[in-house]
């Protein structure tokens, strides 16, 4: 009896982590002790068993105690439970890559997140290590791709790898291809401080000058761009949910009116254009209170929708199909003469002034713009 309770703490112990500091120290992780200076770097340790019964130490280190057991449980749980690796224990990234990028496209996210994966991993992943073997998928190998990327492209597609990559590879630790992922140990990259500018607000007359613009410009005119951007003036609306809005989102009377946010335009691979039943985050779903000028624009358009529009949204293309954001976008910086990778017009949390919200990166370095031009609607 006593033995089998021995064992029994002992298994306990196997999965307890051992927090130590980097000079092979206990560091204490209850009383008094915690309180004080936390060491240089922290490891911390756990023994588990493999499946053909040897013990395997898996250490993680970081900067604090919570750090070095963050990192430990993730690792934990990136080691999974599954006996069966979908591919050979030797094969090359390439291969389980394309594993990881059928469980996205199988997965509930949003289609321009797939698009964007996808692109990064085609232009950027592969071509530079697509062919090592998962063993040889290390922090030196990772670490120039991640820093090229970034040189070339800018930090937005440097995250956009990194993210891709910690995927593809998490998924070679969770079928126990990999002890560990070794993205987790790359320094994220990031822009200099400050070098991205925050949006401001427009003055009234501001506003008024740039719907003058759009309205004298027969391009724009054609385009149906000065109604769209009074409509995004007047409710600070992404592009996307501009486009997606629709009658019944509407709740119209005589003296005033409220609109529910509860879509947005994306473009699927292989259906095209098409309403997302939901906005590009949780938060986005939202219902706001319309200002006059724009319920009496919205009056207008409903008014001259035809009854059998399909589909019956308020802002189509020209041709009165769904409206591609990106072409939007893009029609709003040649028509402003800017070149920001996103552009977003919108009011300023209700306190009657209005902004227009540009990302200042190079939009041909963009991977967003890169993964897809000009479509036709």
């Amino acid at each position: 009896m006593g033995g089998a309770r021995q064992s029994a703490g002992a298994r306990g112990a196997a999965h307890r982590p051992d927090v130590r500091a980097a000079d092979g120290a206990v560091a204490a992780a209850t009383g008094p002790a915690a309180e004080r200076a936390a060491p240089a770097a922290v490891l911390a340790t756990d023994r588990t068993i493999a499946a053909f019964g040897e013990a395997l130490a898996i250490p993680h280190r970081g900067q604090t105690r919570a750090q070095a057991e963050r990192r430990l449980r993730e690792a934990l749980r990136d080691r999974g439970t599954g006996a069966t690796p979908p591919v050979p224990a030797d094969s090359r990234l390439r291969t389980i890559a394309v594993r990881w990028l059928a469980d996205i496209d199988g997965s509930d996210r949003a289609s321009g997140t797939k698009r964007l994966y996808r692109f990064a991993l085609h232009a950027y992943v592969l071509p530079g290590l697509g062919e090592l073997r998962l063993r040889e998928v290390t922090v030196p190998a990772l670490d120039p791709l991640l820093t090229s990327v970034h040189g070339a492209h800018g930090p937005a597609a440097a995250k956009t790898t990194r993210s891709a990559l910690s995927g593809i590879l998490g998924l070679a630790v969770r079928h126990r291809l990999l002890a560990t992922n070794p993205v987790r140990e790359t320094p994220a990259r990031r822009g200099p401080r400050g070098s991205r500018r925050r949006p401001r607000a427009l003055t009234l007359e501001e506003a008024h000058q740039l719907r003058a613009r759009l309205t004298a410009d027969p391009t724009a005119v054609r385009q149906d761009l000065p109604d769209l951007v009074a409509f995004l003036l007047g409710t600070g609306l992404r592009i996307g949910e501009a486009c997606a809005v629709r009658p019944t989102d509407l709740d119209l009377d005589l003296e005033e009116g409220t609109l529910t946010v509860a879509g947005t335009v994306t473009r699927d691979p292989l259906l095209g254009l098409l309403i997302q039943q939901r906005p590009k985050t949780d938060a986005g779903r939202r219902t706001i209170a319309l200002p006059p000028q724009t319920l009496d624009l919205l009056r207008r358009r409903l008014a001259r929708l035809p009854a059998a529009a399909d589909p019956p949204v308020l802002f189509p293309s020209p041709k009165g199909l769904l409206r591609d954001p990106n072409n939007t976008s893009g029609d709003l910086r040649q028509a402003l003469a800017c070149r920001p990778a996103q552009l977003r017009v919108g009011s300023c949390g209700g306190c009657g002034k209005v902004e227009v919200k540009a990302t200042l990166v190079r939009w041909r370095r963009s991977p967003r713009a890169q993964a897809g031009g000009r479509r036709g609607e």
